[in-house]
């Protein structure tokens, strides 16, 4: 079964849980099951994490000042990139990511400081608990917002990006629980802050935390876990087994057919070299001008999905 962000709701009420309860064998519950959640998630994020850290570094061969990788041509779209990186090692190749990002100019909407963050983050796995990766992890940006919004992923590895929350989008999600002094309260007397789904093991503790600090009487009936008709104006909570992830099967392959292109044609010792090297360089800004106009034109005919 393929898993989903919706995850990340059970995490932050399992935390809340284990901090909140004075009930010493419901915050060590809370404490067991956050942790079985979150070794699977952080390996999960990782994984992810890097699927896309490759699929941006395609964008080095046209929007950036010229240093790319012969391993991530621009022609191959985002899915054949996340494809292909299976083939390659993250623990190797982050940190050769993070440099391309980083130690050059790029146009704005395309890697850059965000993106080098991202891949020099991804490579703190090793290095962090699972839940402190995971809390700092969740909240990463790159230039479009946040992290989570690469669905063709789902192709490639076993979880998927999308978020079946209505009443509280992902955003304003991450807003609500880094500024909310108690999101166990919030979702009891806040109908737009409850779950549209959790995990079963994550609900029984819920309703017992709730019922420990004597406010059980006061749980809507949509925490009640029963059959409701899909009109219901307080439809139930949907149970959710278990979270689950089947790690990817990383290769051993390491980018390394850099290429270069840039207008340091002046730096040659001799004119013959210096007027070869400039003419490269023409030739791939033509190149480049070229592919942009072509790319206009599509996104203004509606051809470029």
């Amino acid at each position: 079964m393929t898993g989903n962000l919706d995850v990340c709701f059970d995490f932050y009420i399992l935390d809340a849980i284990r901090h909140n309860s004075t009930t010493s064998s419901i915050a060590g519950e809370a404490k067991h099951r956050l942790i079985t959640t979150a070794i699977p998630l952080a390996h999960c994020m990782y994984d992810y994490l890097f699927m896309i850290c490759m699929g941006e570094g395609r964008h080095a061969r046209q929007h950036a000042e010229g240093t790319h990788y012969a391993e991530l041509p621009s022609s191959n779209n985002r899915s054949a990139i996340y494809k292909k990186s299976k083939g390659f090692n993250p623990k190797e190749n982050l940190s050769i990511l993070r440099t391309l990002f980083s130690d050059q100019d790029w146009e704005s909407s395309y890697g850059g400081k965000k993106w080098a963050e991202l891949a020099s983050f991804a490579s703190r796995y090793e290095n962090l608990s699972p839940i402190i990766y995971i809390d700092h992890l969740i909240d990463l940006e790159h230039n479009g917002g946040n992290i989570f919004n690469k669905t063709s992923v789902r192709h490639y590895m076993n979880f998927q990006v999308n978020w079946t929350h209505s009443e509280l989008g992902f955003k304003n999600f991450l807003d609500w629980k880094f500024h909310s002094s108690d999101i166990l309260v919030d979702m009891l007397i806040h109908r737009d802050k409850r779950p549209s789904s959790m995990c079963i093991h994550t609900a029984r503790l819920l309703l017992a935390y709730w019922e420990s600090v004597g406010v059980g009487g006061l749980v809507p009936s949509c925490y009640k876990f029963e059959p409701t008709s899909n009109n219901n104006l307080y439809r139930k909570i949907k149970l959710r087994s278990l979270f689950e992830y089947m790690p990817i099967e990383w290769g051993d392959k390491v980018l390394s057919d850099v290429q270069t292109f840039t207008n340091n044609y002046e730096a040659e010792n001799d004119e013959e070299a210096k007027e070869t090297a400039k003419d490269k360089y023409e030739a791939w800004k033509k190149l480049n001008e070229n592919f942009q106009a072509h790319v206009i034109h599509l996104e203004a005919t509606n051809l470029l999905a």
